[in-house]
């Protein structure tokens, strides 16, 4: 990129109020300096001027799953979690790994196109990780693992430690280990992931069924394990929800990222806020409409100081659907929601040193949304089906 500053309509950078008529300038893909543009002192050789335009920072998918990802909205009824868990789990046993690999180059494209530039995600794929690499995307890769019969606990773990240690990390590629499901893997293998990990990654509290699973051990969830051949007849129901029993089987580690978050109450929240982890919660608000599961209590959340951040989760790679999904359900200001999808994502996923705002020092992953007119309200403008450009 070499030495530039771009003038604009407004900057966006998060980490302070938006700036009107303010300037950027990277050296080499690092941003240098920001402002008004009256306080430019720079080499004016070196400005592009681009008029009707907001720059904001990329934006931060924190949690989505390739390996449930779907378009065919029709397959499972509307409201059954377990159901479209099941129906998306065969869809991806059957799959093919070349089919898998090309679906996976289809979605590194979409998360571009959608101005992303980190992505947490959760599989049981680990070849991905070499697609995400050479994209250039950042990527947090939470290896999931499987496997409810506290019996085949151990040579689970085993095998998967050993594939764990080839996994290396680099500046862009995270690997971590984390469990599937509260109810697809046993406690054994929550507490060993526990012991070697500091950032982990479990949708918890998305439906009833895991309330009934928890309190019976019977329901949907109970008919999905049987149908994997996977039910822990010896595995007694602690009959607790399922954020107790996530505290209270200490499943958590230092950074612990839970993702829906849909059923829960206020003593749930009260417990999580009352631990020394770091609980990051990404929610799904599009999704969680789409699907008919409720919606978390995001208000409450903030109140009690969570970090809240978003995810696509695994119908579509465009952030900003969930976005305004948020604006429509949250109740939360434009800017909180952006902080939402930039920031708060980045710190869950440990590249808040790299990306999420426009500061000196970081990653100058920029987006651009422009008018044809003066822009009143830059806020607005992201948030449309305006089309982004990636800055440079």
């Amino acid at each position: 990129m070499g030495n530039q500053t771009f003038f604009a309509e407004w900057i966006i950078p998060v980490a302070r109020p938006p700036i009107h008529q303010g300037f950027v300038t990277a050296n080499d893909g690092i941003i240098s300096n920001l402002g008004a543009q009256t306080e430019f002192s720079g080499d004016p050789s070196s400005v592009r001027a681009l008029n009707h335009t907001v720059i904001f920072p990329a934006l931060v998918n924190a949690m989505f799953h390739p390996d449930f990802s779907t378009d065919r909205h029709g397959e499972t009824p509307r409201g059954n979690f377990i159901s479209w868990l099941h129906a998306a789990h065969n869809r991806s046993a059957g799959q093919s790994l070349s089919d898998f690999q090309s679906q996976a180059l289809s979605a590194l494209r979409n998360i571009l196109e959608a101005g992303t530039a980190a992505v947490g995600i959760r599989t049981r794929h680990p070849e991905i990780g070499q697609h995400l690499e050479n994209s250039g995307i950042y990527s947090a890769i939470f290896h999931t693992i499987s496997g409810f019969k506290q019996y085949n606990a151990y040579e689970i773990w085993r095998q998967r430690k050993l594939a764990f240690r080839t996994w290396k990390n680099t500046q862009h590629t995270h690997h971590h280990l984390s469990g599937e499901f509260l109810y697809t893997t046993a406690p054994l293998l929550f507490l060993e992931i526990a012991k070697i990990e500091e950032r982990i990654a479990l949708p918890v509290a998305t439906c009833r069924d895991e309330e009934l699973f928890l309190a019976k051990r019977n329901g949907t969830i109970y008919q999905y394990l049987l149908s994997l051949d996977d039910m822990d007849y010896r595995w007694n129901p602690p009959n607790i929800s399922p954020v107790q029993y996530l505290i209270n089987g200490g499943f958590s580690v230092s950074d612990t990222i839970l993702s829906q978050m849909i059923h829960v109450t206020e003593e749930d929240l009260e417990l999580l806020a009352e631990c020394s982890t770091d609980f990051h919660i990404c929610l799904h608000p599009r999704f969680d409409r789409v699907w008919e599961l409720g919606t978390a209590p995001a208000p409450i959340m903030r109140k009690k100081g969570f970090n809240l951040c978003l995810g696509t989760f695994a119908e579509h790679l465009d952030l900003r659907k969930e976005m305004r999904s948020a604006l429509a359900e949250y109740g939360f200001q434009p800017a909180e929601i952006l902080e939402m999808a930039t920031i708060n994502g980045a710190v869950a996923l440990g590249f808040d040193d790299q990306l999420g705002s426009i500061v000196p020092g970081k990653q100058a992953r920029l987006f651009t949304v422009s008018d044809e007119n003066s822009i009143r309200d830059p806020y607005e403008l992201i948030f449309s089906n305006a089309r982004l450009q990636p800055l440079g």
